[in-house]
């Protein structure tokens, strides 16, 4: 561009807008910085922790052979290297140093391998659960699929460093094991500990019913969230009871007359959702949801538009008297232009960085808003910096925030269905400003415009003896142009084209006004018809040999009422209204389907975990039991999202899925050690837990401080930060799982004969 811009004329030059390697150079830097400090992070813990420098060592190499290991294997399988693949190494380091503590202890105590079967089903559920990143939406598996082909390769990589590397480092090393030789004060402390600790398991073993109260009451039950009513009985958009409950199955009626009974809804549904809503209803009353935020620098957004029959020359002429309301401003560093058509023009404003966090955008937001009140003729919206947002178009939109989705093989029938569904809505006072839209299916963009559109009174046409096509065939006659012929003309064959002479004056207003001729009958259109402007000229558009169309409109009222009002309506038509072959769905911006699809993928995790742990136990009541640790460490995930009021976006979502994975390791490895004990009494979990608790908190630790790095940049900092505060303080909270959780249930020799 230098050498370019010698060419300019005067007043011309050239400066850079965007330019993706900036943006990647930084990102790559956080990475790299967060890696290093990772890594000394762990590798001081380490040492800290053991006080001995031949540990250090063998934990060292065995990170470093497994990170050699790993990049082979990331050229041998093709796993492309971006910012979210050196996230994934910098993530996987703290669960690396995990199962090298582990079994460095196992081995430095037993002097066999035997704890690897405990670490291969801990690492299949760790990776069981990233394995869910390949059933995501295809934009969010294409950001993630590296990552998570980055950390399962990197933790297989790391079983087979355990099972052969780590033992060999040991002997070679001659490590025993770590507090082999511990001080009689410290034992006594133990021995102290373990009766205080027998005693509790003791009482809460007679009385487990305490601690599934204390549970239930932490975690909660978002009764708020359960349905009304189920069924036929769910009311439709006019308040009416939709059918009979004869058709409704068994449990279906058994919700309706207990849960959504009259008397539960009035005077039960809210005590309870106060008493045992938990974190989990706090969390979602409160969090700050947003799967798809996407923090940049401050930009202040300016759209302009015109009506229908102006050009983008007049658009263009408004929108050059706010770019030099713009140019006196010397805190803005850059503002683009972009003019698509007469009805779509965009000014993007970023400002220096120095005054980018200051009152300054917000000050120059609220000077465009009055500079845009005083354009007359243009619509003008102005949006971005803060919550606040500007819009003069008094006119109809085409973004809505209820939207019903119909689709169906026949467009015209499809639209008629459309139709009633605006007429039904329409009886509704809260629902305003309502139309029927194109829509392509799968990304909700909408397109309309607006041409007049002719109806005819059949009734007036009948009684005159005339047809549509008679009135037709006389606006025609008017408005006629069609080739007559060709002649001749300076050697070449031209068309020759008759066109009415009315055609360019004969116009809506002399339609609705003056008298036409219809077959021998004088007359105004307005006997027989009307003609008025309506929406229409929809983009037409089909997916999967379906067309797709949107009724979209605005609710006045709260989102919980807008919700019933949408759902009545699709039901309605489901049920009612559209014949096989047509579909209608609802789409808001209030609410989607991302909720339910997490809901979804948690629970497939969830399974993977159980069949993985009932085959390592060859058990369905130990795997029943390791599953109970994960809603406990999602409730420490709940408590810092409400402490900090952080939002909770997609890397919220992430962290509750590496929980699921990580929080059953230190489980696996209790029960484990249990299991190999001769009695499997109450002394012997206790002896168990003497020998793998501490590891099993080194490991928490470690995998916790491993993810600090990602806490420097701040809230800012999209999807890392979030999933390194949601994953932390779950990890924390699996802590209080283990010590008072997981022993109330373990089965002892009395029981034990049978657990399945």
């Amino acid at each position: 561009m230098a050498e370019l811009s010698v060419f300019f004329p005067d007043g011309f030059s050239a400066v850079p807008y965007y330019d993706s390697s900036t943006y990647l150079n930084k990102e790559i830097d956080k990475i790299v910085r967060r890696t290093l400090l990772s890594v000394l992070i762990l590798l001081a813990f380490v040492y800290a922790v053991s006080r001995n420098f031949k540990y250090l060592s063998v934990i060292s190499l065995a990170l470093l052979a497994n990170l050699l290991v790993s990049f082979a294997l990331y050229v041998l399988f093709s796993v492309r290297i971006n910012i979210y693949s050196m996230a994934g190494i910098t993530v996987s380091l703290g669960i690396i140093i995990d199962m090298s503590i582990v079994m460095i202890s196992h081995y430095g105590y037993y002097r066999n391998r035997k704890v690897f079967i405990a670490l291969l089903a801990a690492q299949a559920t760790t990776i069981g659960a990233l394995s869910i990143v390949y059933l995501l939406p295809e934009g969010m598996r294409n950001m993630f699929d590296d990552f998570a082909s980055v950390v399962i390769i990197n933790l297989a990589v790391s079983l087979l460093i355990s099972m052969f590397f780590i033992p060999a480092l040991a002997d070679s090393f001659r490590l025993e094991e770590r507090g082999g030789n511990r001080s009689m004060r410290r034992r006594r402390r133990t021995v102290k500990f373990n009766r205080m600790y027998s005693r509790y398991l003791s009482f809460v073993r007679r009385h487990k019913w305490v601690v599934v109260l204390l549970v239930v009451l932490v975690f909660g039950i978002p009764f708020s969230s359960l349905p009304d009513k189920l069924g036929s009985q769910v009311k439709d958009s006019m308040g009416k009871v939709r059918g009979d409950e004869a058709d409704d199955s068994f449990w279906i009626r058994v919700y309706n007359r207990t849960l959504g009974s009259d008397f539960f809804l009035d005077h039960l549904k809210r005590p309870l959702a106060s008493v045992f809503g938990g974190c989990i209803s706090v969390f979602l009353e409160n969090s700050k949801y947003d799967f798809y935020r996407n923090v940049q620098r401050p930009q202040l957004i300016i759209k302009a538009s015109l009506p229908e029959g102006c050009t983008v020359g007049q658009l263009n002429e408004i929108v050059f008297y706010m770019e030099n309301f713009l140019s006196d401003f010397y805190e803005i560093e850059m503002f683009t232009t972009n003019i698509d058509s007469y009805d779509e023009a965009m000014i993007t404003v970023l400002f220096r960085e120095d005054v980018g966090n200051t009152a300054f955008p917000s000050q120059l937001k609220n000077r465009v808003i009055d500079k845009a009140s005083d354009f007359g003729g243009a619509n003008w919206s102005v949006s971005g910096i803060n919550q606040r947002y500007f819009n003069n178009n008094v006119g109809r939109s085409d973004y809505h925030s209820e939207n019903i989705i119909i689709t169906g093989y026949n467009y015209d029938d499809l639209y008629a269905y459309c139709q009633n569904s605006v007429n039904e809505l329409s009886k509704i006072g809260w629902v305003k400003d309502i139309g029927i839209y194109g829509n392509e299916y799968g990304d909700y963009r909408f397109s309309s415009g607006n041409e007049y559109m002719i109806e005819y009174n059949g009734e007036a046409l009948a009684e005159r003896g005339m047809s549509p096509a008679d009135a037709y065939a006389a606006l025609s006659s008017r408005l006629k142009s069609r080739v007559a012929g060709s002649c001749m003309l300076n050697g070449e064959n031209t068309e020759v084209e008759l066109v009415s002479s009315d055609r360019n004056r004969y116009d809506v207003w002399n339609l609705r006004n003056e008298h036409i001729g219809i077959g021998d009958r004088d007359m105004l259109f307005s006997v027989i018809g009307s003609i008025e402007k309506k929406e229409s000229g929809n983009a037409i558009y089909k997916r999967n040999r379906q067309y797709s169309l949107s009724v979209s409109y605005e609710y006045v009222g709260n989102q919980k009422s807008a919700k019933k009002t949408i759902n009545a309506e699709v039901e309605r038509l489901n049920s009612f209204v559209l014949p096989v072959g047509y579909k209608a769905q609802a789409y808001s911006y209030h609410y989607t389907k991302d909720a339910s699809r997490s809901v979804s993928l948690l629970l497939l995790v969830i399974a993977i975990i159980f069949f993985v742990c009932s085959i390592l136990f060859e058990s369905l009541r130990y795997p029943l039991i390791i599953i109970g640790l994960i809603p406990i460490s999602f409730i420490g995930l709940f408590l810092v999202f409400i402490f900090t009021g952080c939002h909770f976006d997609q890397g919220g979502f992430a962290a509750l899925v590496m929980l699921s994975g990580l929080t059953v390791n230190a489980g696996i490895y209790l029960i484990s050690e249990y299991r190999t004990q001769q009695s499997r009494r109450l002394g012997s979990y206790v002896r168990a837990f003497n020998h793998k608790i501490e590891p099993s908190f080194l490991t928490i630790l470690s995998t916790v401080l491993g993810l600090i790095p990602f806490l420097i940049d701040g809230p800012d900092e999209v999807f890392w930060f979030t999933f390194a505060l949601g994953t932390m303080g779950g990890l924390v909270f699996s802590v209080v799982a283990l010590l008072f959780y997981l022993p109330v249930w373990i089965p002892d020799r009395r029981n034990f004969s049978n657990h399945l």
